[in-house]
């Protein structure tokens, strides 16, 4: 037979049953216009904003403290939790083409007060809080690869996606970075100078130092022993002021483009050359202890700081020899207290968003491990701000598709179910009928073609209502996400806009699982009338 035939043979079965092919047209209308917006808005949001996502590799950038083995600092002070270092282990063997690359800082601020800085002769104070924060952040640079990064190659790519640049001027460190510093462009401005200009200027930052009351200057030079301060507000040491960094060149200028991608603003880049000797000991930097002391009765903590020689002396040292010198208590390490050395910041830079979720598991699992909360989700420690609203962005659409797949499936389940019992009334009805076509010489594949076809045009004259208000409901639904996220840049770093193609992909979807029910329900229906004996078929009445 041809295909003609067999849409003929279609047409006259289904028009001999009009009232029962009219419900069956209408639920599998109703149907599938419940199905195809929610295929679309799967596709649309899972596919089409992922890769929006992706295209921004900011979402997928982390930054997290870790410790050396045996490192002493107060886990009772700080905010965050600090991992061991054995983290880095982990993440290279089981999550290395995930974790693309990790950049290490010894990471410092300058505590709130008054500090100067000199840039080819001109000098400027700033407070340490409002406009014109001078040496807001201090970065020291511990490399673990030899090509020198300094930024995450993910933020680098951002820039470019929007034609910008990450340096306004100048570059990166030449040579080891020794007594080379690198500025961003509104620490340049604050100077009333253009990028260009402050490329290869000296550059001095000072800080103001003040010892009492939490932070006490040893009366020697040696750590082993115990201090204790002889009153309450401790032994007087005058406010000074050292030079943490004293003339070194200015080799290159961040861009004011990439403050605002970090929201961080005063920074300066020191190479690890400044701060580590070559044997990797860090010469300027003093031993910090946590001491308990009661003074009027009140327990107190307070650190001891002590240096290996007069703090005029190292200043002096670490100047001749182009060197970072960390003048604690001026000096802090932004998230602690240390009795030692300053932890390591990790920039960690993963593949796509979807790796840095899998990576984002695994680093709260590590977290929970030294943590007494085992619930909590630390992503907000690690993560940026527009990962954390992604990641709960995910968690609501997932609820929202088991919601949709469970309410939607129920429908097109029930309208399956429907079609399905026309299909197989209309076999049974006809078993006599289908008999005699098969004593006549119809082959047994011809009968189950018949109602495949049949089941078709079933499903075609449904067509024009998915179309129509399928697409209307589609599109209302693209509407509204878009109008719901219209400022969705800001928060999430990525415009979360559906994109309408995928409704076409959905509805090709739907097509496949219309030939693959119509070829299911075909066979299934007529295998009591093809597997039997046709004089069996005949005999059995109807």
């Amino acid at each position: 037979m041809k295909f003609s035939d067999y849409v003929r043979l279609g047409k006259i079965s289904i028009k001999s049953r009009k009232k029962s092919t009219r419900n069956t047209v209408r639920g599998i209308s109703f149907g599938l216009i419940i199905l195809v917006p929610i295929v679309f808005f799967t596709l649309a949001f899972y596919l089409g904003i992922t890769s929006v996502v992706d295209a921004s590799k900011r979402n997928a950038c982390f930054e997290f403290t870790v410790a050396e083995a045996g490192m002493r600092y107060d886990k009772n002070y700080i905010d965050e939790q600090v991992l061991d270092k054995s983290v880095l282990e982990k993440l290279e063997k089981d999550y290395g083409r995930q974790a693309e690359e990790t950049i290490g800082y010894r990471d410092f601020t300058l505590r709130n007060g008054k500090r100067s800085a000199v840039l080819d002769g001109a000098e400027k104070h700033s407070w340490g809080d409002g406009d014109g924060v001078l040496g807001n952040y201090i970065r020291v640079a511990e490399f673990f690869e030899d090509d020198g990064k300094l930024i995450p190659d993910g933020i680098v790519k951002d820039l470019h996606a929007q034609n910008k640049e990450l340096f306004a001027a100048g570059g990166t460190f030449s040579g080891d970075g020794r007594g080379q510093v690198i500025l961003d462009e509104s620490t340049v401005r604050f100077f009333e100078m253009t990028p260009a200009q402050a490329v290869g200027k000296t550059f001095t930052l000072r800080a103001k130092v003040e010892f009492g009351r939490y932070y006490y200057l040893d009366d020697d030079f040696n750590p082993d022993n115990e201090y204790v301060p002889s009153e309450d507000t401790g032994d007087y040491v005058p406010s000074i002021s050292v030079d943490v960094i004293r003339n070194f060149e200015v080799v290159g200028v961040l861009s004011g483009d990439y403050e605002k991608i970090t929201e961080k603003s005063g920074n300066i880049f020191l190479s690890g050359a400044a701060l580590f000797a070559e044997d990797g000991t860090m010469p300027y930097f003093p031993e910090i202890r946590r001491a308990e002391y009661v003074f009027d009765d009140i327990d107190r903590t307070c650190y001891i700081v002590t240096y290996s020689e007069e703090m005029g002396a190292l200043e002096e040292k670490a100047a001749e020899n182009k060197m970072f010198f960390p003048a604690y208590p001026a000096m802090e390490y932004s998230l602690s207290q240390l009795y030692k050395a300053p932890l390591l910041c990790v920039n960690l830079q993963c593949e796509n968003y979807a790796s840095a979720v899998t990576v984002s598991r695994f680093l709260n699992a590590e977290y929970r491990n030294i943590s007494a909360d085992k619930e909590k989700n630390y992503v907000e420690d690690y993560a940026t701000f527009e990962f954390n609203r992604l990641y709960i962005l995910g968690n609501v659409g997932m609820y929202v598709m088991i919601f949709m797949y469970t309410f939607g499936g129920v429908i097109f389940f029930a309208t399956l179910l429907n079609l399905y019992n026309s299909v197989n009334y209309s076999v049974q009805s006809r078993r006599n009928y289908i008999g005699m076509m098969r004593a006549i010489g119809a082959k047994q594949n011809m009968i189950p073609k018949l109602y495949f076809v049949e089941i078709l045009l079933i499903f075609l004259r449904s067509a024009v209502w998915v179309l129509l208000f399928g697409g209307g409901l589609s599109l209302g639904i693209k509407f509204g996400v878009d109008a719901l996220f219209i400022k969705g840049e800001a928060v999430f770093g990525a415009a979360i806009k559906l994109n309408f193609g995928y409704f076409f992909l959905a509805l090709f979807i739907a097509i496949c699982l219309v030939f693959a029910v119509a070829y299911l329900f075909s066979r299934i229906a007529c295998r009591s009338v093809t597997k039997k004996g046709v004089l069996e078929v005949l005999s059995e009445e109807k």
